[in-house]
């Protein structure tokens, strides 16, 4: 298997991971008794997640050195950005978003700053080169989020959606400032202390507001325990893909992941996914994928 076949691949069961954690969250809202309205307790459950991630994966990574090594002053100012962004602001966006918000519409409008993003990359990476191909790949995943969107031929945005959005563009700027880091610190380093102190923020918040879990059974266990093993798999496998390839055809391969969660959606919350629109949306966004890989060959191929 060529390293080029393996990365798109391991792209998208990364994808498929996030998008699972769509439904599951709104799931672990129900198991937890947690009320759509209750922003303190949205913001608990997201920073617990994220605590028990950076302690387990910190856990992993002093096991594997032999060793526990505080973060140099130049690591702890990408931890602090990529922790800002990429978790407090991002999560909790996304968490309020989700009470109001169905699973699969959020990933999708999630997706506008990965759209956008291959327009600009070559901005802040000097590898990620302007293309024709990546433009076209990102209008056609942008298709597919405005198709997936549609219910008739109205588009309506409350709140909620407008949450998913700034969701999506800290996220893009965590990513932008996270591929840099990589190339002076070990990812799963930087990803273990980030989540850590996006986590400890958000639990902190949340218990100083009030937020608390009015029931916490075996149900609720197993949901948190399955978002945290996905979240952890997804975000060591991004970050991996991350180190290895450029931005652009990553932020492409990434409008996968609202399919999948279309995808869960309908089947462990029972959202109806088989409708025109989303053969419609899966067609673009395999075209994006596939011109994104175009523009990587070519690239490639320009560079030998």
């Amino acid at each position: 298997m060529n390293t080029s076949l393996k990365s798109l691949l391991l792209a998208l069961l990364t994808c498929a991971l996030w998008g699972s954690l769509f439904p599951c969250i709104k799931l672990g809202y129900a198991a937890l008794a947690i009320d759509p309205q209750d922003i303190p307790s949205i913001l608990l459950f997201a920073g617990l997640r994220f605590l028990v991630c950076g302690l387990l994966l910190g856990g992993g990574i002093a096991v594997r050195a032999k060793k526990i090594s505080l973060p140099s002053a130049d690591c702890w100012k990408y931890i602090a950005a990529t922790g800002t962004l990429g978790v407090v602001l991002h999560y909790a966006l996304t968490y309020i978003a989700l009470s109001s918000v169905e699973g699969g519409k959020a990933s999708i409008l999630k997706q506008v700053g990965f759209l956008l993003l291959p327009c600009f990359a070559f901005l802040f990476r000097r590898e990620d080169c302007f293309s024709v191909y990546k433009v076209l790949g990102a209008c056609l995943g942008f298709a597919a989020v405005i198709v997936v969107n549609l219910e008739g031929l109205q588009l309506t945005f409350g709140l909620g959606e407008l949450f998913c959005i700034g969701a999506s563009f800290c996220l893009s700027a965590s990513t932008v400032i996270a591929k840099k880091a990589y190339e002076r610190h070990d990812p799963a380093y930087v990803l273990a202390h980030g989540q850590f102190f996006g986590g400890a923020v958000l639990t902190l918040f949340g218990l100083m507001l009030g937020g608390h879990f009015s029931r916490f059974d075996l149900r609720g266990a197993l949901v948190l325990v399955y978002i945290c093993f996905a979240s952890i798999t997804a975000y060591l496998l991004w970050e991996t893909l991350l180190k290895q390839c450029d931005m652009s055809r990553l932020s492409i391969i990434k409008s996968t992941e609202p399919l999948f969660a279309v995808l869960f959606s309908g089947l462990l919350l029972g959202e109806q996914v088989l409708k025109p629109a989303t053969l419609v949306a899966v067609a673009l966004v395999v075209g994006a994928v596939l011109l994104g890989s175009c523009a990587d060959r070519c690239h490639r191929q320009k560079n030998h």
